[in-house]
This record gives structure tokens, sequence and C-alpha cells, in this order.
């Protein structure tokens, strides 16, 4: 089915390019997976790193296979069933778990309870906010988790073509426009929540804007290899010192000056790591990363009580509990998505 193919659209590109930008693709779900499930981790374990860069690949993957489009209602038709239909489904089957959990685990299928579930299921639906529940002065009480990129997406993909007409492909301009929508993003998202995560798909749109640029000017086909060296350098610094954190699910950064240049070099790494990879497990992952993030998002909001009970029953705990959570949570997000993709 087309709404829940891949969302990186590979152009006229031969398939050495098109490899990459999957391998990019599997890495950086590999990425969200183990940062949404390893959070826990005790010791010297943090991954809380990878927040930096892996959704920062992804926007900028999405701008590199952009071209220019002009805003028409079948534009906006199109991508509306590529990102936002998948977006609604998967809320839907969400909504369906979390009264189905009310009987398995609670108890408690009561007309009171089940309004109670669904009024916060729509509301955070609606306003797809991804980690947080309160801005300013505003509690909206709920959120909606790692579901909240297809609209942010959707948004940033349509302000993105928006600056493109705007600009006449003016590169400086584009880019300046880019940058300030990202600040009003940045800035309002401290007052209130817009819905559909729009301030996150405003923050989007600078990258997206850099990877269209990347493409455009061949910018790949320049690197030496004394720059992958400096990226790494910037990286691990800002590791260390904690500027590796781009927060695009509640539309806020650390450190613009520091934590952009991290992240750009974070992506820099996953392109590195590219050239090595190989096998059709992390192809299928980076080909079907959307549907992937669909079931990875399903199991984590309605299926992570059963799976800390049956591992927790094998006597798991600490950090090989966790570890085992995130393979579990991996293995059972590509087994959904192929059953998902061979029942549609």
């Amino acid at each position: 089915m087309e709404v829940l193919s891949n969302f990186h659209a590979c152009f006229n590109m031969d398939k050495q390019r098109i490899n990459w930008i999957d391998y990019a693709n599997g890495i950086s779900m590999l990425l969200v997976i183990i940062g949404h499930t390893t959070w826990d981790l005790t010791g010297i374990w943090n991954t809380s790193f990878v927040y930096g860069f892996h959704l920062v690949m992804f926007f900028l993957l999405s701008g590199y296979t952009s071209r220019p489009k002009t805003l028409t209602r079948e534009f906006i038709n199109q991508r509306f069933k590529r990102l936002m239909i998948p977006y609604f489904v998967t809320c839907a089957a969400i909504l369906f778990m979390d009264i189905y959990n009310a009987k398995t685990l609670y108890n408690d299928l009561s007309i009171l309870n089940i309004s109670k579930i669904a009024g916060k299921d729509l509301l955070r639906i609606f306003f797809a906010s991804g980690g947080f529940t309160s801005f300013g002065s505003i509690d909206i009480g709920t959120r909606i988790g790692a579901i909240w990129f297809l609209p942010a997406l959707f948004f940033a993909t349509l302000m993105f073509q928006m600056v493109i007409s705007l600009t006449m492909d003016s590169d400086v301009h584009a880019g300046f426009i880019s940058a300030m929508i990202a600040i009003g993003g940045l800035l309002s998202a401290r007052f209130i929540w817009f819905p559909f995560s729009i301030q996150s798909a405003a923050l989007a749109v600078p990258f997206i804007w850099m990877g269209y640029f990347i493409r455009k000017e061949n910018l790949l086909d320049r690197l030496k290899w004394y720059h992958f060296i400096v990226a790494q350098i910037i990286l691990l610094y800002g590791i260390y010192a904690g500027y590796c954190d781009i927060g695009f699910v509640g539309a806020s950064i650390s450190d613009p000056l520091l934590s952009i240049p991290v992240g750009l070099s974070g992506c820099l790494l996953i392109y590195l790591l590219t050239n090595f990879c190989k096998g059709k497990c992390l192809l299928y992952i980076g080909r079907e990363s959307m549907t992937i993030l669909c079931t990875h998002l399903f199991i984590l909001e309605t299926f992570w009580d059963y799976i800390q009970r049956w591992l927790i029953s094998f006597h798991l705990s600490g950090n090989s509990l966790v570890w085992a959570r995130c393979l579990l949570n991996i293995l059972l997000s590509i087994f959904f998505a192929v059953i998902t993709k061979w029942i549609i």
C-alpha cells in the first residue's frame, strides 16, 4: 500500500545512491528504537546522545530526496495520504488497544473509563505532542509518542516547498527564511503548543533545506577523509559536553550554536557507516522505515507492560532487562511491519 511505503522518494538515482539512503534510514530507525527503549540504562551506559542526530538524519534525507513542487491540491493530498493517513491509522489502532488493555490489564471496561481513555487519546492525537505535556502555562496532560514525526514531516515538507517557491530557489534567501521559521517554532513552543506538532515541523525546515542544498551542490562528492575525522571530534566533544541534543519532539535545542554542528557531525558518521553496510535486513528497515516507525510506536504505547512482564519472568533485571527489551522491540517492530505489509 502506497501510504505505508517508505516516505523518502527515490528519484532517478543509481542503485548505489538508493542503497546508501536506505541504509542511512535503517541505521537512523534503529537508533530511534534504541533511544526509546534504553532510557533507564545505568552505569556508564547512556544512549541519550542518539537524540542529537537520528532525526536530523531523517530530515536531511527528506530534503536530499526532495524536488521543488508547486503547492497544488494534488501535491498536498499526495503528502497527506503518504504521511497523515498512516498517522491516523496508527492512532486508531492505539485507541483500540488502549481500550483492550483496560480490560486485560486493569479489568475496567466501565463507560466512564472507556470515555476517559477515548477522550485522552483523541486529545493527544490532535496535539501530536511526542514527549512533553506542558508548554509554558499550557498543560495538555497527554502525549502521543514517537508517531508525532509523521504530522511534523507533513507540515515541514509543505513549509519547505513554500520557502522554495517564495525564494525562487535562491539559496541564501531560502536558508534565511528556513531559519526564521525554525526560530518562530522554538519561541512559540515555550508558550503554547500548536496542533499536530507544527512547531516541531518548523524546527525541521532548515534541516530539510540543508539536505536539499547538499544534493543540489553535490557536497557529498566533495567530502575528504579529514572531514570525517573533524566531524567525529566535534561529535565526541558534543556528546561529552552535553551538546548532542536537538529536541524536535518539543521544538527545543540545548544550544543552537553548538548542537546543530554536533548533530550534523553525527549524520556524517551515519553516512560514513553506510559505506560498510551490507545485508538485506538493514536495507529492509530503511526502505520500510515509516511502517516500522508506526509499528514501533504501536508496540511502545500498547505492549510495554506485556513485554516487561514477560522478560521479568526470565529473571532479567538491570541493564540486561533493558537491552533484552530493546532487542525484542526491534524484532517485534520488524515483524509487525512485515505482517502489516502482507495484510495490506
